[in-house]
């Protein structure tokens, strides 16, 4: 459920978002709030609510959210989860409130938004999550004044993670100077939701298991297809060159 605008006439509107920034390479990074589809990087879940009060309607006070909850949509194993308990509200105006919500509900003057820290995509496997927030709030009505509490209520949003992963196949490295069997040169896929630039690191094993080379590539545009060509040389940068079958790896 999202954007309710509750059947009870309240002064109140409510939207669950998942608010990320799907390009970090321009000069001003824009995020954007979703309620479904894919998300990366360091996403920020925000339970943001419109409300005021309306001639002949009462008016809605002491507006609180009891928490927001992410679950791990899966099978294959333990599922994560993360849930976050009476999350304290910033409130803005309507004048502010572009500053922290790309779509935010709209009718009344008063906002308040309950967000998660946005380091939690991070944190995040590459599937899906079922996030969900509860919320409360008073409502006012008379002369002479009454007070109502509203609530538990809750909305939910469903959002898929593409976060950073590198991919290659397993492949043997051979460095043979100026002989016939020569294989110096591997392939790599930078893959992510997110457009930004990324650092990877090459190591390069002997089949014994010895670490004999290791490079960090830097500026690397993520998504996108790479190649790199061992020139023979082990670590310390020796003045000659390795020859034998050699494992390699990526990290990050």
């Amino acid at each position: 459920m999202f954007g309710v605008s509750l059947s009870f006439g309240d002064p109140i509107s409510v939207a669950l978002h998942a608010r990320w920034t799907p390009d970090l390479t321009t000069n001003s990074p824009q995020s954007q709030c979703v309620t479904s589809g894919t998300v990366a990087g360091g996403v920020e879940f925000h339970l943001v609510v419109n409300y005021g009060s309306v001639q002949g309607q009462g008016a809605v006070i002491n507006v609180t959210c009891n928490y927001i909850d992410i679950l791990e949509q899966t099978d294959v194993h333990e599922p994560q989860h993360f849930r976050l308990d009476n999350p304290q509200g910033t409130t803005y105006t309507p004048d502010q409130i572009s500053t922290v919500c790309s779509s935010p509900p709209t009718g009344y003057q008063n906002y308040i938004v309950f967000s998660t820290p946005p380091f939690w995509g991070f944190a995040c496997h590459n599937t899906s999550y079922l996030v969900k927030a509860s919320y409360s709030y008073t409502k006012v009505t008379g002369p002479p004044p009454t007070y109502q509490r509203i609530g538990p209520i809750e909305v939910s949003i469903t959002v898929n993670f593409n976060n950073l992963t590198v991919e290659a196949e397993p492949e043997y490295l051979i460095n043979n100077p100026g002989g016939d069997n020569h294989n110096t040169t591997i392939t790599f896929q930078l893959k992510s939701a997110q457009k930004k630039l990324c650092s990877t690191t090459i190591s390069i094993y002997t089949s014994a298991g010895q670490l004999i080379r290791k490079e960090t590539l830097n500026n690397l545009l993520c998504p996108g297809t790479y190649n790199y060509t061992w020139d023979g040389r082990i670590l310390q940068e020796q003045p000659f060159f390795y020859s034998c079958s050699s494992e390699r790896s990526l990290s990050l």
